[in-house]
């Protein structure tokens, strides 16, 4: 039998401080490689595409697939709105309207859009319309009265909060813009009751705050 006379080495010892160090490196490398990967391919493209936009396109391809459904042509004109897109979102509206003329929705926002752009004649215009589908709609009448307001005639956007207010006497804008007719009007006292109603409501409402505070200014009478 032959032998081996082969010397057997004894294994040299590693510090453990150098094998956590080797691991934490690993684990730093492979956490950058992650994250430039999930920013190249997955995290970033979210970045870029916000829930308005998500939803503008998805309502895009609702009106692709059914252009002359008015629904959903008031659905992508509110998409429109949302973006502040006022000028497409009234010709989406107008559209809807080719296919049926009394769409409640189309007249209303129709309305709110000229609102937006300070087209007030055409605003209180398609406003009136879209009363005359939904009477108790205390938005339309609300957003009424706002033209009234921009329009200086304040009693008329006064009788429009208070029809507004019948049909939903709990809502903190409705108060707010009544409060907003009254102080027009010189109705100091009366404006300062509602401004707190308001803020009774809603404790946050920053508008009706300000609007207190202005008129609990020393020489505002």
């Amino acid at each position: 039998m032959t032998e081996f006379n082969q010397e057997i080495s004894t294994p040299k010892t590693v510090n453990p401080l150098v094998g956590i160090v080797i691991i934490l490196v690993s684990l730093l490398v492979f956490s950058g490689i992650g994250i430039v990967i999930g920013n190249q391919f997955f995290w970033n493209q979210y970045n870029y595409i916000s829930r308005a936009d998500a939803v503008l396109a998805q309502n895009l391809e609702k009106v692709k697939a059914d252009p002359k459904n008015p629904n959903k042509l008031a659905d992508l004109g509110w998409a429109y709105f949302q973006k502040q897109d006022y000028e497409k979102a009234i010709a989406t509206y107008k559209e809807a309207l080719k296919y049926d003329d009394n769409h409640f929705t189309a007249k209303a926002n129709l309305g709110l859009s000229y609102l937006s752009l300070e087209q007030y004649e055409k605003a209180e215009d398609y406003l009136k319309q879209a009363l005359k589908i939904v009477p108790k709609s205390d938005l339309v009448h609300t957003n009424l009265a706002i033209v009234y307001i921009k329009k200086g005639q304040y009693q008329q956007a006064k009788q429009e909060l208070d029809t507004a207010y019948r049909i939903n006497p709990g809502s903190v804008d409705i108060i707010y813009y009544m409060g907003v007719a009254s102080e027009k009007l010189g109705e100091l006292d009366e404006a300062k009751n509602l401004y707190k109603e308001a803020l009774t409501l809603d404790p946050k409402f920053a508008k009706a705050t300000e609007a207190l505070n202005k008129l609990d200014q020393p020489g505002k009478r």
